[in-house]
């Protein structure tokens, strides 16, 4: 056994396979100083995704960072720091230093990372203004990889308000070409204010797969001068974005719906919503008659924060058996903590007959904790979803395998899942701004 594990260990090749399924930076740091093989193995996953927050932000204040050769391997950085400074010093001098200092840092850290894809710059406050990170991407032509970009800005006010629209031209100006981004996040204050037609001079619009909005204004101080009717929806269309399939918004309302009815339905494959009404979002999951000559909604993920297995008393409408029958993913909130609510999701939930995944968060069902017997609520959604692969409850999830047609409870077994492998599955992502957000593919 322990020759075969120093065999094992003295393959390159293996180790760099076993790098991907490590997680724990630690473990990984402590991997690379085993020895030489292992370092070589595994600095390229360690270094992979590198983040700067307020322990570490000093490092972008000197060059020693920029000899490490292992930034070859870099794909993802991110920018995390607030820039709080006491009211006797907030004479805007030190800021202005400081942030100086992130530019230049930022500067000239990127052209060192050729393979990078990924950039995001979050829990900045409205000092962000100062940090024009954006505009040090440059051409196109030295990022040819670059696909994911995100930010978002705490407690910005109203000077702040365009923001987003102004580093877009920024950037344009700083002699920038169109990126060829496939995701877009625009967190808290990241306002897509009309037209949005500056969006193209920041990236080729037909390229983009995937957006997220913030737009629950409620939640900044923007809210009091801004709402939904001033966001540059148009943009979002078959006719700027063709390859758009993927979107989320935090606030699904009046203005989203007037957006969805005039998109194909058929061009939507994935939406997350974390507040609206269950009316509302059925305009993209199924038509109200039989049209042929009108597109069918082609959705087949669906996450949201209201439940769409049963309507709420203030809302008047629920996503019934037919609207549910060509979802493959659903993740929603409904609360089984009692047989008669259990039983009702059951009744509808029979109806997803495509469903492969599902993830009911908030159902409190007790007894679920370790493997679902026959019997229990666990248990009879999969005899429902007779295409059920992935199942989860709250935070514990099971891969299903399936012996047969019949009832007997042989004829399922129940797989627990780690937390690794919950991360590839598609419905188990957290939703919300840069809250794992990115995992998502």
């Amino acid at each position: 056994m322990a020759y075969a594990a120093s065999q094992f260990a003295s393959l390159p090749e293996m180790l760099s396979d076993l790098s991907h399924f490590v997680v724990n930076r630690q473990l990984l740091y402590n991997l690379c100083l085993v020895n030489k093989t292992f370092n070589s193995a595994f600095t390229p996953r360690l270094y992979e995704e590198i983040w700067f927050r307020p322990n570490n932000a000093f490092l972008l204040f000197h060059g020693s960072l920029l000899d490490n050769k292992a930034l070859l391997y870099t794909r993802k950085i991110g920018l995390a720091v607030r820039l709080n400074f006491p009211p006797e010093r907030g004479d805007g001098h030190l800021m202005t230093v400081v942030c100086g200092h992130y530019n230049q840092g930022m500067r000239d850290l990127l052209p060192k990372m050729p393979q990078l894809s990924e950039f995001r710059a979050t829990k900045v406050d409205q000092s962000a203004a100062q940090l024009t990170w954006l505009t040090h991407f440059g051409s196109l032509d030295k990022y040819p990889t670059l696909e994911r970009l995100g930010s978002e800005a705490v407690d910005c006010t109203e000077q702040y308000l365009g923001f987003w629209e102004q580093t877009c031209l920024d950037y344009v100006e700083a002699g920038g070409t169109p990126l060829q981004l496939k995701k877009l996040v625009l967190g808290r204050s990241m306002i897509l204010r009309k037209p949005g037609t500056y969006l193209e001079g920041l990236t080729d619009l037909t390229y983009l797969e995937d957006v997220y909005i913030h737009n629950k204004y409620s939640f900044t101080p923007l809210g009091t001068i801004m709402n939904d009717e001033n966001v540059a929806w148009s943009i979002l269309t078959p006719s700027h974005c063709p390859k758009l399939s993927k979107f989320e918004v935090t606030n699904f309302s009046e203005s989203e719906k007037k957006w969805a009815q005039d998109l194909d339905k058929s061009q939507i494959r994935q939406l997350a919503t974390r507040y609206g009404l269950i009316k509302d979002l059925a305009c993209l999951i199924s038509n109200k008659v039989d049209n042929r000559r009108e597109p069918q909604p082609k959705l087949k993920s669906l996450t949201t924060g209201i439940n769409p297995i049963y309507g709420s008393s203030h809302d008047g409408d629920d996503l019934n058996a037919r609207k549910l029958q060509n979802l493959q993913a659903l993740s929603a909130f409904a609360s089984c903590d009692t047989p008669e609510r259990q039983s009702k999701t059951l009744e509808r939930i029979k109806g997803a007959t495509q469903l492969e995944q599902l993830h009911l968060y908030g159902c409190r069902v007790q007894h679920e904790e370790h493997m679902p017997v026959y019997g229990s609520f666990g248990y009879e959604i999969a005899l429902r979803c007779t295409k059920l692969r992935y199942l989860r409850l709250d935070n514990v999830a099971w891969r299903i395998t399936r012996y047969g047609n019949g009832t007997d409870g042989l004829k399922l077994r129940f797989e627990r899942l780690d937390g690794f492998e919950m991360r590839a599955i598609e419905c188990f992502q957290p939703r919300g701004i840069f809250d794992n957000y990115w995992d998502r593919r």
